[in-house]
């Protein structure tokens, strides 16, 4: 009976002993788990220690090894934001091949003054900015906030933190209900983007001009929440506004760090300052403007001629010592398949001149 008890102890105590290295291993082997995604998730700020501020530039330290944050505050309104996984910050990103000397901005960031931020602490949060913009970071999990300071709104905030692996990072944001979303460069056809996912690289089929395709794509978007943010990369991505989740807005580029140029404000507002770091739009003397291609913009005034071919006619108005009015031909021989009530029109307008 003795032994029987004594075996009982023994199974029982391996047993306990399995139990209990299985508990310590669960830990490590969701790290694993994790490591074989290939997905990372922005580390936490572990103290105030880790947040150093010089001049108007905040530089981070979290808790996933040689992981680093940056944040320049270019105005009172304006922060970029730059997540590097290895700590190595660039002035500007790179392009997708050497011979590509675009700049995406008319200076460098760091030719602006700028504004030196506040930094300070709450149970809860990590709080940076100016008396206009602050950023919040959570400390539990290091999502974020971008708040309204003068008003304590808060125009955007993450619903998930900052997530970089497998050759892209997304930002993932809480979307409301009666937010829209403006932006992402020539989206043909389309300028309202709720609900809907946008490709920023070109997207051509049998050419770029087609209902749907993306002609001259630019990483940037505004919302009517009272903020606009440009992705400061030359990299492909995709900004699904309510898509999939219409509770959830996700910016992602192909490329393992984040670098974003946040604004603050209503649509002109923002759009203002946009213009302000990337180039004012040319503004040409009023006689340099006309309808445009008739094969492209102005397709209500075609006629046939003799031959068959429908020819495109598009009338252009200038003021030059005085006003006159003038046509310009755009001959578009390719044999169109208008209707034949845009020709009435046609005549209407050659009378007229």
């Amino acid at each position: 009976m003795a032994v029987k008890d004594c075996m009982k102890k023994v199974l029982m105590s391996g047993l306990s002993v399995l139990m209990a290295v299985s508990m310590f291993n669960i830990p490590a082997r969701a790290q694993e788990n994790r490591a074989a995604d290939g997905v990372t998730t922005l580390g936490t700020i572990e103290s105030m220690d880790d947040i150093q501020v010089s001049d108007n530039v905040v530089d981070i330290s979290t808790s996933n090894a040689g992981e680093k944050i940056k944040i320049t505050f270019v105005s009172d309104t304006i922060f970029r934001l730059n997540v590097e996984p290895e700590g190595k910050f660039v002035e500007e990103p790179e392009t997708a091949r050497d011979d590509y000397v675009a700049k995406m901005l008319v200076k460098p960031i760091s030719e602006y003054e700028g504004v030196v931020p506040n930094v300070s602490e709450t149970d809860t949060d990590y709080v940076i900015g100016t008396d206009k913009v602050e950023l919040a970071i959570s400390k539990a999990d290091s999502r974020m906030r971008m708040i309204n300071a003068q008003t304590d709104e808060v125009v955007w905030s993450e619903k998930a933190p900052l997530q970089y692996g497998n050759g892209k990072t997304t930002q993932t944001l809480n979307e409301g209900e009666d937010e829209y979303f403006f932006g992402g460069g020539f989206q043909n056809g389309y300028f309202s983007h709720k609900n809907q996912k946008l490709q920023i690289n070109i997207v051509a089929t049998s050419g770029n001009w087609g209902d749907g395709m993306v002609s001259s794509p630019t990483p940037f978007y505004m919302s009517t929440n009272g903020y606009g943010v440009m992705r400061y990369t030359w990299r492909n991505g995709v900004y699904d506004f309510g898509y999939d989740d219409p509770t959830t807005t996700t910016t992602m580029h192909n490329e393992e760090r984040f670098d974003g140029i946040y604004f603050l404000g209503d649509i002109p507002s923002v759009l203002d300052q946009y213009t302000d770091l990337t180039g004012k739009p040319v503004m040409l003397p009023e006689y340099s403007y006309y309808l445009g291609h008739a094969n492209c913009y102005n397709r209500d005034y075609w006629v046939e001629d003799p031959n068959g071919n429908w020819i495109g006619i598009s009338r252009r108005i200038c003021r030059w010592a005085g006003s006159c009015l003038m046509m310009a031909m755009a001959a578009d021989m390719a044999r169109m398949t208008q209707t034949p009530h845009q020709i009435p029109q046609m005549r209407k307008l050659s009378t007229s001149m």
